[in-house]
């Protein structure tokens, strides 16, 4: 797979539990991204539904399937994390979807701000059978200090779906925080922002 800064390896992490009703469009997201040059993490979080049976039909070098057994998601995320290889991280909820040109803006958007470790994108919010529930959802920031809009409210759309970020990045931040029952993403976030600047697209 190529790699380099013009052409970064953007590393697509799925936690999956459960997640038999959505994961498959989940998947089929991310194979329908304009821009080529990802690998696929996809997690198997111990789920007792088909989902395994699901994610063992996805066979490509560029996909690498997991199964553990049930630890939760932070867990899942720090596994799909300890095995990517990319210089850019994306994580993706197992029933969320993508727009097909995501990764596309998002890696054109940290090559142009360098200082920029981490940017998200606006959400739309879709019912079981894909339709809008509401239109794009963007928090307004208040001013440049991106920690204080966290205290705040959590600005970033969408959970970690949303979300870009530079592994060195991650690596200074240290894993997801795999002893909170929830509320693990709005934790990471605020402890990534004090390593490095975030942005919302």
């Amino acid at each position: 797979m190529p790699t380099g800064t013009e052409h970064p390896l953007v590393s697509v992490i799925i936690p999956c539990y459960n997640g038999e009703l959505f994961v498959a469009d989940t998947i089929d997201s991310v194979l329908n991204q304009t821009y080529p040059h990802w690998e696929l993490i996809l997690v198997n979080d111990g789920s007792s539904d088909r989902s395994a049976e699901i994610l063992e039909r996805y066979s490509s070098p560029k996909i690498l399937t997991i199964h553990q057994e049930n630890q939760g998601l932070a867990a899942s995320r720090n596994t799909g994390f300890r095995h990517s290889n990319g210089t850019l991280i994306s994580f993706l909820d197992a029933d969320d979807l993508w727009e097909p040109q995501k990764l596309a803006v998002q890696v054109h958007a940290l090559a142009k701000q360098p200082k920029i470790g981490a940017v998200a994108c606006e959400v739309t919010f879709i019912d079981g059978q894909g339709e809008a529930l509401q239109g794009p959802q963007w928090d307004k920031l208040q001013g440049t200090d991106f920690t204080r809009n966290l205290i705040l409210r959590n600005v970033i759309p969408g959970s970690a779906s949303s979300l870009m970020v530079r592994k060195e990045c991650c690596v200074a931040t240290g894993l997801f925080d795999e002893t909170l029952p929830s509320c693990e993403d709005l934790d990471y976030w605020f402890r990534l922002s004090c390593h490095t600047a975030m942005a919302l697209l």
